[in-house]
């Protein structure tokens, strides 16, 4: 039998510490800063960068290519430090000009000990002149410094309508095929635009493997028409199957070639109040040629 001595008491500090570090829990879903400043609204609203991270579908309905760039970091907001090595990257190459269009994108992750590195390419074409639809298909590699490393693909399918000029509706299936069971979710959303000056978005599904009450997630976001080429967006959302809620706001400055945009999102445990909330930063370049 192995004798216990005052030397073992060294490892209960270290796991005291990998254990109770607050807000490092995981690494959220990549998301544009479009994004975040609605809190991750939009499976229904007409969005062309986020073809490989949310719903593929609606690229179809652009005519431009884009050349999307994004930067930001996640800050531990109970202690009021920075999370060392917590920031995210996307680069996003997107074409519309053909009968089908397509986006590719690099998206490069780390929050904690945590990494994440995904490619992602989307394809998409209409299926009658007000619907399209698309399907997208990404890899990723998860790893835990010092850790395991895990990779894994996955498939997502999205459909969109113009029910008119204003109101437009999309559904989104992430990894139908379940790879990853708690990634398998079904989403509908829709956008409704008033007088060009406001814009209404929801989106609510679940994860249909599972319980209704378990895995339920809405999110609803508004978008202001401040001038001609800004806007301003906030949102709300809640993941009861992450046990999560939070709020996302943020800016954008539109021109016909160059889209710049800048949004905060703020996530809370809703189960766990030990653990931190976490307040991520994003900033973002699209180039439209």
């Amino acid at each position: 039998m192995t004798k216990f001595t005052f030397r073992h008491l060294k490892i209960f500090p270290i796991l005291f510490v990998i254990y109770s570090l607050p807000g490092l829990a995981k690494i959220q879903e990549f998301e544009t800063t479009r994004m975040k400043s609605t809190a991750g609204t939009g499976v229904g609203s007409i969005l062309m960068d986020e073809a490989t991270i949310l719903n593929p579908a609606p690229i179809a309905f652009f005519n431009v290519g884009s050349v999307y760039l994004s930067k930001g970091s996640a800050e531990n907001r109970e202690s009021n430090t920075v999370v060392q090595d917590s920031d995210h990257l996307g680069i996003i190459v997107s074409d519309a000009k053909g009968n089908t269009a397509g986006s590719f994108s690099y998206q490069s992750q780390s929050f904690g000990n945590q990494k994440r590195k995904r490619l992602a390419a989307a394809l998409s074409s209409p299926i009658r002149k007000k619907s399209a639809m698309g399907v997208s298909l990404r890899r990723t590699t998860d790893e835990v410094i010092g850790g395991d490393k895990n990779e894994y693909l996955q498939t997502v399918v999205g459909i969109t309508h113009a029910v008119s000029q204003e109101f437009t509706i999309g559904f989104v299936a992430f990894d139908p095929l379940k790879k990853r069971a708690d990634d398998s979710l079904g989403i509908f959303g829709g956008q409704y635009v008033y007088q060009d000056f406001i814009s209404i978005m929801a989106d609510a599904g679940a994860n249909y493997y599972k319980e209704l009450g378990e895995s339920f997630l809405y999110r609803g976001a508004l978008q202001f028409k401040l001038m001609d080429d800004f806007y301003a967006r906030a949102g709300y959302f809640r993941d009861m199957g992450k046990e999560e809620k939070g709020t996302g706001a943020g800016l954008g400055w539109v021109q016909p070639r160059l889209v710049i945009e800048a949004a905060i999102k703020n996530t809370e445990n809703v189960s766990n109040k030990n653990i931190a909330k976490v307040s991520e930063t994003s900033f973002s370049l699209s180039y439209r040629f």
